[in-house]
């Protein structure tokens, strides 16, 4: 438990906007015609450019709930001119606040889950925690 939950939540989001806005800044600026001359004749990109026009926040919403890694979510983002910095920063807050409040109260919950056991080890506390690990780095 090194921040506590507030604390955590506030670290958390900041670290997670700060990164995301990073990367849509670099897709944005440093990447954007790269990656224009490579997509300049994929029909599919053409069709998602022509509907971000419409609704452009409502398409960062949806990109940031898509099953994608992050890092597509945020440079993809980017690529799309319709969608401004302040749609991007709404929409990953919007799709990262409750992750970032879930993730923060499971971290705390078992630190303190682990320091309660650490008082009264039994032969399945190493295991649980020897899971906890595995766990963390596999799932």
């Amino acid at each position: 438990m090194v921040f506590g939950f507030q604390r955590s939540v506030l670290a958390s989001t900041i670290g997670k906007n700060l990164g995301a806005i990073t990367a849509f800044w670099i897709g944005r600026t440093i990447l954007q015609s790269y990656v224009a001359k490579k997509l300049a004749d994929n029909e599919t990109f053409s069709l998602l450019d022509q509907s971000v026009e419409d609704r452009p926040f409502l398409t960062a919403i949806l990109i940031k709930y898509s099953c994608f890694p992050e890092f597509v979510k945020n440079y993809g983002t980017a690529i799309l001119r319709p969608v401004t910095l302040p749609n991007f920063i709404m929409a990953t807050l919007l799709h990262g606040g409750p992750w970032t409040v879930l993730w923060s109260y499971v971290g705390v919950d078992a630190s303190r889950r682990i320091q309660q056991n650490a008082a009264d080890e039994s032969i399945t506390d190493p295991l649980l925690k020897i899971g906890l690990i595995v766990g963390g780095f596999v799932g």
